[in-house]
């Protein structure tokens, strides 16, 4: 979590990896199938078929390698073409509605993968306004929360999605459940967004330590805070305070 305000993800450049890695491996999938099926063909065909078989295997082995071979090295090429361009703050799709639904899809598919490679696509827990990241720490958290109050409202959400989820269920004019808490019960409303591919109990421990930072570092000092997740959020939550009791957390 200390390293947030450090870091500068070009999510640009991590996406085209992945699609060029993806997409050559979907090449030598295709390949690997019709290699299965006429193996079993040539298979029951007896040692009469095995000149055949060599041919075709020499063959498909041409045609299956050079488009692989090529997809990975155009992908080779366009990173090395984003590599040499300014990133000044890195590229951050993250912080678009439209760019931060594609990667919390990709992060709900294989986001526990992303993470094990260090891929800028996997998202570490964190507190979320206007779809950028807060960091944990007193100046970040005064000026995202200028009008910050004791009372602490943290809504988690689901499975591929994003803290923005929350806000398409205003009412007519546009009120979200955050607003209107604001409003009714005098809470500020915290927005967390996580990598929904990692295990519930590597969120829930993710989400327990960022509670103990953000309490110590929060404007005001915290009277209460609930919790309000949705389908998986809700079992983050729940091992997050799991996690919190196990550890005597604050």
């Amino acid at each position: 979590m200390a390293d947030l305000a450090e870091r500068r993800p070009d999510e640009v450049r991590a996406l085209g990896r992945l699609a060029f890695s993806e997409l050559s491996g979907f090449v030598g999938g295709i390949g690997a199938v019709q290699r299965g099926i006429a193996d079993r063909a040539f298979g029951a065909a007896g040692w009469g078929a095995k000149p055949a078989y060599f041919v075709y295997r020499s063959v498909t082995n041409g045609v299956y390698s050079g488009p692989r071979g090529a997809v990975g090295a155009l992908g080779r090429g366009a990173d090395r073409t984003l590599q040499r361009l300014d990133t000044g703050d890195g590229r951050r799709l993250s912080s678009t509605p439209a760019g931060s639904f594609g990667i919390a899809v990709v992060d709900g598919l294989i986001g526990d993968a992303l993470e094990e490679d260090g891929s800028d696509l996997a998202e570490p827990m964190a507190v979320r306004v206007s779809g950028r990241v807060v960091a944990p720490e007193p100046a970040a958290l005064a000026t995202a929360f200028d009008a910050a109050t004791p009372r602490l409202v943290v809504f988690v959400h689901g499975l591929m999605g994003t803290e923005l989820g929350w806000k398409w269920f205003g009412g007519p004019s546009g009120e979200s459940y955050g607003d209107r808490l604001a409003r009714d019960i005098g809470a500020t409303t915290v927005y967390v967004r996580y990598n929904t591919g990692r295990h519930v109990s590597e969120n829930g421990r993710s989400l327990c330590e960022l509670l103990e930072q953000v309490v110590d570092a929060w404007p005001v000092e915290v009277e209460q805070i609930a919790l309000v997740g949705h389908s998986m959020g809700g079992l983050v939550c729940r091992s997050a305070c799991q996690r919190g009791t196990e550890d005597g957390a604050a």
